[in-house]
């Protein structure tokens, strides 16, 4: 989840399936010729790692250990949901696999404490 500013329309694609850019960096109109980004501030928490092997077809994945609402993606905060593959090949070549997911309403939530604020790009995290 982060917190954003509504994009200028000419920013948002249309037919965009999830997200509407909340979450990302806008840039901001200054008097100088430098550019200044607005950041949203990015908070992450992951699911337990499951070490998948083998020719099973079905596994049942945790999610994260507090309570998280399930997606949203308005002007103000979007909460995102991804499940992430890694894969490492024999050479030990690293792979990734990102599937955003649509996860529903959820209730009886309760107030996350501790947020590790970390970037929430796949990419950039382990």
């Amino acid at each position: 989840p982060g917190m954003s500013t509504q994009l200028p329309e000419r920013r948002i694609t249309t037919g965009e399936e999830l997200g509407t850019g909340v979450g990302e960096a806008i840039p901001m109109p200054v008097a100088h010729q430098r550019v200044l980004l607005l950041e949203p501030m990015r908070v992450q928490e992951a699911g337990e790692w499951v070490d998948i092997v083998g020719s099973e077809v079905s596994h049942r994945l945790k999610g994260p250990e507090n309570l998280w609402p399930g997606s949203i993606y308005s002007a103000v905060i979007a909460i995102h949901w991804e499940l992430v593959i890694q894969a490492i090949r024999d050479d030990g070549t690293r792979m990734k696999w990102v599937r955003p997911l649509k996860m529903p309403s959820r209730e009886g939530l309760e107030e996350i404490s501790k947020m590790a604020v970390r970037s929430g790009r796949t990419e950039l995290s382990d």
